[in-house]
């Protein structure tokens, strides 16, 4: 992992454009009375040799993008230079006037290298099959986070499932797989814009929980692996990963800087909310919680109410636009449905069968290597078993009619489905009676 100061001074479009803007930066306060014009937001050390003197009645806040209408400056000389008989020097000028400044307008020409759906395949370019998974939406928009608004603190919280083997792997796939993209300040907290946590225990829990509550950074963006608490206590959650059928295949492990160039311009996007957009998406927001009818266990886990809008401020990041619109919502709307119907159906498989709530599918008895990993069709049986036996209100489902269910609505042949029944069996997710003929789930958390 590399940090923002590795890539060379004005690497990023936008950050060569405001290097040739006098006069113009993020401010950041270093007395009273005195501050300095950063040329990016995520490096300190990129700054003119200048600083400004405000009056009383003029003080724009940290952080703000401006642009200073100076009068007559001092020059301060300071150290000499490294292995030179040259002095370094800071001039300070005195303050006339400040003009609030739209990054919009820049971003709107200085664009990244790549695409937008460039960054979504190279994001997960690492992973085989991920369109399956709807990784190629869940993975660039979680890392892309959202902007802090009236619907709280930024950034996006992401939970993930796997269903995807034996062990913890596909999780620590996943948690290498968005290292990869950060830069290292982002990671470990040492960045005042924005952070990127995994929580993994009670510990990375309370150190997420007491950033949130602290306002520190105005965006903090994480990801749940691991157990399911019996407890409900988990961060905020607006969108769920599950891996499934997606395998993770490095190309490469190595940093892409047009995915960090695309990355840091993203995040200056803050698109405004208006009062008819307000009204949409607590419409919106109603209509899909009714649609999804969460059951009590998922609902303690805490999905944000403002799911949608704060997906749909991430995608206009991703689509490099300054207007949260119709179009906009539409799709993140569509996106949470999607991504959350797919994690409802694999943690209700989860909390069933897995006895200590895991995360990650492993088998509840001990069983041969190949009987270790549980495939997406042997989910797909699982899911028809349960769907049966609430369908005819019975405790034992016949074989035969499962594989009926399974050839007319999974395009599933009888073999495959014998075979998955022998599997879900050796792993000790369901249990046969009268010599297979006959089946059930075994619930460990009833």
């Amino acid at each position: 992992m590399r940090t923002i100061k590795d890539a060379y001074i004005g690497f990023a479009a936008f950050e060569r454009k405001i290097m040739r803007m006098s006069h113009t930066g993020w401010v950041r306060w270093i007395s009273g009375n005195e501050f300095v014009l950063l040329k990016s937001p995520y490096r300190s050390n990129l700054i003119d040799n200048c600083s400004y003197i405000a009056p009383p009645d003029l003080h724009p806040p940290s952080n703000t993008f401006i642009e200073v209408d100076v009068g007559g400056y001092n020059r301060r000389y300071m150290s000499f230079i490294r292995d030179s008989t040259f002095l370094n020097y800071r001039d300070r000028y005195n303050v006339l006037n400040i003009t609030n400044m739209n990054i919009n307008k820049i971003l709107n020409v200085e664009k990244p290298f790549i695409s937008s759906d460039e960054f979504r395949y190279r994001v997960t370019s690492n992973w085989s099959n991920a369109n399956d998974d709807k990784l190629d939406w869940s993975l660039p928009l979680q890392i892309l986070s959202c902007a802090e608004s009236v619907y709280g603190i930024g950034g996006i919280g992401t939970i993930s499932l796997s269903l995807a083997g034996s062990s913890k792997k596909p999780l620590k796939d996943l948690k290498s797989s968005i290292t990869q993209h950060m830069p290292r300040e982002f990671i470990n907290g040492s960045s005042d814009r924005y952070h990127f946590g995994f929580i993994d225990n009670r510990t990375s829990l309370a150190d997420i929980e007491k950033r949130r509550i602290e306002k520190k950074i105005p965006e903090i963006s994480y990801n749940h692996l691991l157990k399911l608490p019996k407890d409900g206590k988990l961060a905020p959650i607006q969108m769920a990963t599950t891996i499934q059928n997606a395998e993770y295949k490095p190309k490469s492990k190595e940093p892409d800087l047009d995915v960090l160039e695309y990355l840091l311009t993203a995040l200056l996007i803050n698109p405004p909310i208006d009062d008819r957009m307000s009204l949409m998406i607590e419409n919106d927001i109603r209509e899909i919680y009714k649609n999804i009818h969460f059951d009590r266990d998922y609902t303690t886990m805490h999905f944000d109410t403002y799911s949608t809008i704060k997906i749909a401020n991430s995608f206009c990041r991703l689509e490099l636009k300054d207007q949260l619109d119709d179009i906009a919502l539409d799709r993140a709307r569509s996106i949470f449905k999607d991504l959350s119907f797919t994690f409802i159906d694999a943690k209700e498989d989860l909390i069933k069968t897995k006895f200590d709530r895991e995360t990650w599918d492993i088998p509840n008895v001990e069983v041969s290597y190949l009987d270790k990993w549980r495939s997406a069709t042997d989910t797909k049986i699982l899911r028809a078993i349960s769907k049966i036996s609430k369908e005819q209100s019975v405790e034992w489902v016949n074989r035969a009619d499962i594989v009926q269910y399974s050839t007319t609505n999974l395009n599933i042949d009888e073999f495959t489905t014998r075979d998955s029944l022998i599997r879900l069996n050796n792993l000790g997710i369901i249990i046969n009676l009268d010599n297979g003929t006959r089946y059930k789930i075994i619930e460990y958390n009833v």
